[in-house]
């Protein structure tokens, strides 16, 4: 996955033949939660045609996904995937006790990963020697030693905060160009280059649907899933055309299908 993305010239060699790598992977960010969501209503499927194998193929997609997403080395995937399956299976937008322990285990959570990384720091680096995420690993741990960044965590970080100052310089208008932004957020590269008001509405765009299907969705598990996805993927990563088909049909059409008041005949017209 990881040579199929760089620079290289057995990277370029496989996108010209229609390989890639990092749209792949991270289109299973966005194609889990929809699987997931499939499954988890499935007695809401029976009507539709030979929904034994469909069923199946749902289980096999989803460990399909979960494997290439595993395997693929990207941290923020792992991350979002991680996001992604604790609101699929806990929240609910009718309780709001539910969802505040959701929120402070999730924050505790993540105000104790640097502390397990120091703890169990050579383990880590055992069990994933040989790994993308070895030298993850390895440069989060010399920053929190350091109390600075380093490593492929420094040359991100970098970036976004390239985007930022550009967009510091001309909040207004933006740069309008996008040759010197950081080109590893597209949401904040989308600040930098088009100032405030273009900022605000690609955030429109991109989340606007999300927020339609929140309010017509009965638990609302899916929509801030993808949400959630969304927010993190495109604010710490730049974005594909392989996230369409997933995030403007296949997104839509899960929400459709799980919803209590469908009907029969309308599963079959779908």
């Amino acid at each position: 996955m990881r040579t199929i993305v760089r620079s290289s010239g057995a990277a370029k060699e496989l996108a010209l033949s229609g390989v890639g790598g990092y749209g792949f992977a991270y289109s299973m960010v966005f194609l889990l939660p929809c699987l997931i969501i499939l499954y988890l209503n499935r007695e809401k499927l029976k009507p539709l045609n030979h929904s034994k194998y469909l069923i199946a193929s749902i289980l096999l997609n989803i460990a399909i996904s979960s494997i290439v997403i595993l395997l693929s080395g990207y941290s923020i995937a792992i991350i979002s995937i991680s996001t992604i399956i604790t609101i699929l299976f806990f929240f609910n937008k009718n309780k709001i006790i539910i969802n505040s322990i959701i929120i402070v285990l999730m924050t505790t959570i993540g105000i104790s990963i640097p502390y397990l990384i120091n703890r169990y720091y050579f383990q880590l680096l055992e069990l994933t020697f040989g790994t993308n995420y070895y030298a993850k690993i390895r440069d989060i741990n010399v920053s929190l030693q350091s109390s600075e960044v380093s490593g492929t965590l420094a040359d991100r970080v970098e970036r976004y905060l390239r985007s930022i100052e550009y967009f510091s310089h001309n909040p207004i208008f933006g740069t309008l160009s996008k040759a010197d932004l950081g080109k590893h957020s597209m949401i904040l590269d989308h600040f930098a280059q088009f100032g405030v008001g273009g900022g605000i509405l690609f955030l429109t765009i991109i989340f606007w649907q999300v927020l339609q299907y929140y309010r017509y969705e009965k638990k609302g598990k899916l929509s801030l899933a993808i949400g959630i996805a969304i927010l993190l993927i495109f604010g710490l990563n730049n974005a594909v055309f392989n996230f369409a088909p997933i995030l403007f049909i296949l997104y839509p059409l899960t929400i459709i299908l799980t919803q209590d008041n469908i009907q029969h005949n309308d599963i079959k017209k779908i």
